[in-house]
């Protein structure tokens, strides 16, 4: 009976895409809401309307979901203000949170990802570090630097209200922020815009979580 369970143990493990997350509780945030819809997006150089950030958000976030549950592993997906995450994360009880995001800039020129983590613990920025390096293989380019410290890096205060608030109302660690790229940028948004590629970033992500385990 054990030998029996070992095998199909091992079975299993050879099965999984990513093995590493055999056994955890991941939990997928979609940043922003209908209410705050976050940034939205323009193709230079018509500048016209296409989607708001919100709604790629959880496009990606549905990704990553449909990867993990795939795979088999434990998630939830989240969408809503701080508290319903904050609620949804201390019920859960996950091992790992990653938030997706992006970003617009009227500089159309600027671009790339960003991976951002809390500056309380060990675990996060060992966690950014990995999805960083995967996400370099999904067409967008990292911003320089690609990882950034919230204590650190944020010094005009410009995620205050949204990054801080996410990494203050959910305690969890470690606990990261994908800034996928920038909506406004013709190249970031080839990559963005479509189930393609939002299943490329959310398999990066994923894959840098499978390396962190």
């Amino acid at each position: 009976m054990w030998l029996s369970w070992v095998l199909a143990q091992i079975r299993k493990a050879q099965t999984m895409k990513y093995p590493h997350l055999e056994g955890k509780r991941i939990l997928i945030l979609s940043g922003h809401t209908h209410v705050s819809t976050g940034t939205t997006g323009f193709y230079h150089p018509s500048k016209r309307l296409y989607t708001s950030e919100a709604i790629l958000n959880l496009d990606i976030a549905y990704q990553a979901m449909r990867i993990l549950e795939l795979d088999g592993v434990r998630c939830e997906l989240g969408h809503g203000n701080f508290t319903r995450r904050a609620t949804l994360a201390e019920r859960f009880d996950p091992d790992a949170i990653i938030s997706f995001h992006a970003q617009a800039n009227a500089q159309t020129a600027t671009r790339g990802f960003e991976i951002w983590y809390p500056g309380d613990d060990d675990l996060s920025p060992v966690l950014a570090l990995r999805i960083a390096e995967h996400m370099g293989l999904t067409g967008i380019v990292p911003r320089v630097p690609a990882v950034k410290n919230m204590e650190v890096d944020d010094n005009a205060g410009t995620w205050k209200d949204d990054h801080d608030g996410l990494f203050e109302t959910c305690r969890v660690r470690p606990c990261v922020i994908v800034e996928a790229g920038f909506v406004s940028n013709e190249e970031d948004w080839k990559v963005l815009r479509n189930t393609e590629g939002q299943r490329m970033v959310a398999a990066a992500a994923i894959r840098g979580l499978n390396a962190f385990f």
